[in-house]
C-alpha cells in the first residue's frame, strides 16, 4: 500500500502509511521539510481531514487505516490560537488545481455561525427608528411649502 502526498510548489512524494503513526508523521516531516514543532495532517481528494494526531493518541500500530490505496492527500499545517484551529495547505497552490479543496479549507477554518437572534430590545429599537424615520419624513412634508390657494373673497376685497 502507498500514497502520495502534495505539497510545496508542486512536489509530490510516495509514502507508505503501513506503518506506526508516529513513525508516518516523523517521516512525511522530514521529507517534506516541516518542523518538528509544527501539527500537521492530511486532506483527501474529498476534502476530509485525515486525523492523524488522533491516530497517535489513539496508539494503534498501523497508520493505514483512515487512507486508500494509491490515494492522494495534501499535506496540511494547523494553526491552534484561542481553542480556534486554522487550516492552511502546505501546498502553495491549492486555490488554482483544486478550488473546492481551497474553499473547503477555509470553511473548516472559519466555521460560519448562525447570527444571532435579536432580543426583544433589539425589536423594540428597531421599531423605534422606524417610527422615527416615518415621522420624520411626515414632518418634512409638511414642512415644504406648498402653493397657497387664493381665497376668492379676499381677493374681490382687495380689489374694490
Amino acid at each position: 500500500m502507498f500514497i502520495t502526498i502534495k505539497f510545496g510548489d508542486d512536489e509530490q512524494l510516495l509514502f507508505n502509511p503501513d506503518c506506526s503513526p508516529k513513525i508516518l508523521l516523523d517521516n512525511i516531516k522530514r521529507r517534506c521539510h516541516v518542523p518538528q514543532k509544527v501539527e500537521i495532517d492530511l486532506l483527501d481528494e474529498e476534502g476530509e481531514l485525515k486525523q492523524l494526531s488522533q491516530l497517535l493518541q489513539n496508539g494503534l500500530e498501523h497508520s493505514c487505516d483512515p487512507f486508500t490505496d494509491r490515494g492522494v492527500y495534501y499535506l496540511i499545517k494547523l494553526e491552534r490560537k484561542d481553542s480556534k484551529i486554522k487550516f492552511v495547505s502546505l501546498l502553495n497552490n491549492l486555490a488554482e488545481s483544486s478550488p473546492h479543496l481551497a474553499a473547503k479549507l477555509e470553511d473548516m477554518s472559519c466555521p460560519r455561525q448562525s447570527e444571532p437572534r435579536p432580543t426583544s430590545k433589539d425589536k423594540w429599537s428597531r421599531m423605534a427608528k422606524k417610527a422615527n424615520k416615518t415621522t420624520s419624513v411626515a414632518s418634512s412634508v409638511k414642512s415644504k411649502k406648498q402653493p397657497r390657494e387664493r381665497d376668492s373673497s379676499k381677493a374681490s376685497s382687495r380689489v374694490k
